[in-house]
């Protein structure tokens, strides 16, 4: 079972929660952040995503975290774990989202590193996908940074996607 609530050194990350609708409605008209990763959500948009996440939590015990910085609580972003149908197959893919504020900074690495730790520790998961835009270079990078692989191209939700792949290493333990 993944905690509720971690650290890193720079973030401080909570479960999701009814709570953290108003800060999903930010997120969610931010043209910048949300340019990569679906594009921007109306209000109704948000409910339904923040539902989507709640119920992934209640049926499999772990999902998504809002993100805050540790020293001053501002909110920082979004990221965590959620399972997928991918070529008919269920998988389990890390996703990570900023503010654009916080771009540039290594905070994307850091807390997809932690997920990944998550996902091969805490899980024991044998597999991580992640999914990106083939224009979204940076992400490319990051996934790269914390092990992940380009397998191959796929249409996932109607979108063309760039699909990378990770694997437990031996030993890998929370």
């Amino acid at each position: 079972m993944v905690p509720d609530t971690y650290s890193t050194d720079r973030l401080r990350a909570e479960r999701m929660s009814e709570s953290h609708l108003g800060e999903l409605r930010m997120m969610h008209q931010d043209t910048r952040m949300m340019a990569m990763i679906g594009g921007v959500r109306d209000e109704a948009g948000t409910a339904a995503y923040l539902e989507r996440h709640l119920v992934h939590w209640r049926q499999h015990g772990f999902g998504f975290w809002m993100l805050w910085d540790a020293d001053t609580g501002t909110s920082v972003g979004l990221a965590g774990l959620r399972h997928l149908t991918l070529d008919g197959e269920d998988e389990v893919e890390v996703g990570y989202g900023l503010l654009p504020a916080f771009w540039g900074r290594g905070l994307a690495t850091e807390i997809a590193r932690e997920c990944v730790h998550q996902a091969f520790g805490y899980l024991a998961l044998p597999s991580l996908v992640a999914l990106t835009n083939d224009a979204n270079v940076a992400s490319q990078h990051v996934l790269r940074k914390v092990g992940l692989t380009y397998e191959r191209e796929v249409t996932h939700d109607g979108r063309r996607s760039i699909l990378f792949r990770g694997t437990r290493p031996t030993g890998d333990q929370p």
